[in-house]
């Protein structure tokens, strides 16, 4: 090998000093960079594992939202029914109260009304008597005897009594 121009002894310290550069190189460099690029990549993966989650967590908040104010919504809309129709069930209570109230005191208005003129008809017959009697007194005074004018007075005084 010495004809091709190659010192041997050399040959054999440069493989020894590859030999030793590639096992200090590994020992010292290769694996604190492969560890430190394992390392990197784990960090990389829980942040990507981390961004999933949240992004998980912020879809299914926004779902959770929604779905609460669609149930508050129709929660809502179900109270406003029921008391609608609530208002509508008393304001019909209300309104046929208010109507047999109304009839009671028609009724009650008519018979009080019908007393009245029933007494006030009495009172007007006996007025009548009464007049009649004065008259008959002092129309007929000088035309009838006293014998007379009390049998005419109690025909109408019988008279009276009968039409009532």
């Amino acid at each position: 090998m010495e004809k091709l121009g190659v010192d041997i002894k050399l040959l054999i310290a440069q493989i020894t000093n590859f030999i030793l550069f590639f096992i200090v190189f590994k020992k010292l460099v290769s694996k604190p960079f492969k560890n430190f690029l394992d390392d990197e990549r784990k960090k990389e993966e829980l942040k990507e594992k981390l961004d999933s989650a949240i992004k998980e967590f912020e879809v299914k908040k926004q779902s959770d939202e929604k779905n609460f104010k669609e149930k508050f919504e129709k929660e809502k809309q179900k109270i406003i029914k029921e008391t609608r129709e609530e208002a509508e069930k008393k304001r019909t209570e209300m309104l046929n109260e208010t109507e047999e109230e109304i009839g009671r005191l028609k009724t009650k208005t008519k018979e009080e009304l019908e007393k009245s003129r029933q007494i006030m008809e009495k009172q007007l017959k006996k007025d009548i008597v009464t007049l009649g009697i004065e008259i008959v007194r002092t129309g007929f005074k000088n035309y009838l005897t006293p014998q007379t004018m009390k049998e005419l007075t109690a025909t109408m005084i019988k008279n009276a009594v009968k039409e009532n």
